[in-house]
């Protein structure tokens, strides 16, 4: 029901209601006040306004955290942003971030994109591109914590998406190389489809349980120390 020249709105009191309502719950560990900067929101990429109109913005990530601690002032905010290219200032439509909106940043760098749904373009961009992204965020504010997000997911059926399923040795090697990154906090893997989806659709402890058992095994297996 969205026009396409709809533009995000941040809806102040309906998130205060939602925060108020399970911000004592035990499950909850963090609110997540944006997602790649909303280019999952109705206009966002692919749509021609993205993302110089239809990203949010730095003021309602602003708002955004502010709205949050008007209700709870004892849990992390968390933003999480997506894999950049190379630039002199990675921080601008599609991607803001500034000093205080978050407690955490979670960087979302997947190895499994593939352009033309057969090639990886990007297969060691945790090892090439983790420690300059993670700098990046550190010259704006050094006080963040800062997780990794590995791919754990496909998009599509084979050969129809941009984001292929990893194999169990990328996975295993996204893991080890996000173990090698100085100052990080967290790690995390994304794995797309719940369970009531169907094929195309995939959810990881039923249709990916070599990657789960990746997963499993270097969890277990690190060592900080090392």
């Amino acid at each position: 029901g969205f026009s396409n020249t709809q533009l995000p709105v941040w809806q102040k009191e309906k998130v205060k209601a939602w925060v108020s309502y399970f911000k004592d719950h035990p499950a909850v560990f963090a609110w997540d006040i944006s997602n790649e900067d909303g280019e999952n929101l109705p206009n966002g990429a692919g749509n021609p306004l993205w993302p110089q109109k239809t990203s949010i913005t730095l003021a309602q990530l602003n708002e955004a955290h502010a709205t949050v601690r008007e209700v709870d002032t004892s849990k992390p905010i968390l933003v999480r942003m997506h894999y950049w290219d190379e630039s002199p200032n990675p921080f601008a439509h599609g991607n803001w971030f500034a000093e205080g909106i978050a407690d955490i940043v979670m960087l979302n760098i997947y190895t499994n994109y593939a352009e033309d749904s057969k090639t990886l373009n990007i297969p060691n961009a945790i090892a090439e591109d983790g420690l300059r992204h993670i700098n990046d965020v550190r010259k704006v504010d050094a006080d963040p914590q800062i997780w990794i997000a590995v791919a754990a997911f496909a998009e599509d059926l084979p050969g129809e998406g941009y984001f292929l399923r990893p194999s169990a040795n990328d996975l295993s090697r996204d893991i080890k190389e996000t173990f090698k990154l100085p100052g990080i906090s967290g790690i995390g893997f994304l794995g797309w489809g719940p369970n009531e989806y169907n094929p195309p659709y995939w959810y990881l402890p039923r249709d990916g349980k070599d990657l789960w058992q990746v997963i499993k095994t270097e969890i277990k297996n690190y060592n900080p120390q090392k």
